[in-house]
This record gives C-alpha cells, structure tokens and sequence, in this order.
C-alpha cells in the first residue's frame, strides 16, 4: 500500500511550530497596513497552508492566539473586541479546513483539477469572505469604520485579501 501524506504520522514539532511562525508572518504584515487593515496581511495565507498540512488542532490555538493579542499592534484600542477579532481569523482558518478538507475530502496537495477548483472556492473564497465581512462589522462597532463605508471598505479587503491568498497560497 501506498503511503499519502494524508497517512504520515507528523513529527512532534508541528505542535509547537504554528505559534512562531504565524506570529512571524503577523509582524512581516504590519509595515503593510493602511487605516484599518492590511493590503498584505500574510497571517491569513500562511495559516491556511499550516491548517492543511497539519490539521485543525495544531494550528487554530496558535491563529487564536497570535491574531487576539497582536490587535494593539493594527489600532484595535477597545481590549473587549480583542478576542472577536482574533476570532474572525479562526473562523476563517477553520472554516477552510472544514469545507475543503473535512465536508468535500479535498486533498490538500491539489492532486487534480477537481482538488483545485473545490479549494479555490471552498478552502479560499467562501472563508475569505467570512473572514472580510466579520472584520468589516467589527471596524463599525469599534468605530474604525462608518456604517455607510462598509460596502467600499468591504469591497477593497476582499481584493485585497483574494490578491494576496491567491499568489502565497
């Protein structure tokens, strides 16, 4: 029988791995960003990747983590919204590796043209925009961001964010 990468056991250091290096790609993002948001933010691809390669348990914590305490670093000043935002992210992540991997099989090494059409949707657009509108509505309740500029706002990070993803990814 063939071994896939899907049946590998993983080595002990992929549990510890995900924190530093999405907090890394985190801090390569902030010279990026522009009012409210990044126009590179890595944090996103990068934990992408790791969440398909190394599964949910290992990489969510870390995505939590690094994207709940650096909002101080991205202007967010209310602490209460603090574990929303971090949420956003680890929704996003979450929901890639639920639709793609878990719901659709999808394997994460894009063997096919079926594997690579099912993740460009269900592994990369519908989380991107979860993740977009989430931030969009909480700008507005942090006061980052006026309700009637949500769409404009709204429409440029989902450029943003599908540029980015689409070339690290």
């Amino acid at each position: 029988m063939e071994n896939t990468p899907t049946q590998q056991k993983l080595p002990g250091w992929t549990w510890l791995a995900p924190l530093p290096l999405i907090m890394v790609f985190d801090f390569i993002s902030l010279p990026f960003q522009y009012s409210v948001t990044t126009s590179f933010y890595l944090t996103a691809s990068i934990s992408l990747v790791l969440v398909h390669w190394w599964g949910p348990l290992r990489v969510l914590p870390a995505v939590f983590i690094v994207n709940t305490y650096n909002n101080y670093f991205y202007g967010i000043e209310n602490i209460a919204l603090w574990p929303l935002f971090g949420l956003t992210d680890t929704l996003s992540v979450f929901s890639s590796w639920f639709l793609f991997t878990h719901l659709y099989k999808g394997k994460y090494y894009l063997p096919d043209t079926r594997n690579t059409s099912v993740f460009a949707i269900f592994g990369l657009l519908i989380p991107i925009l979860i993740s977009v509108l989430a931030w969009q509505l909480l700008y507005v309740a942090d006061d980052k961001l006026l309700p009637e500029n949500i769409l404009w706002q709204f429409s440029r990070d989902l450029l943003g964010e599908l540029i980015v993803h689409g070339i690290l990814v």
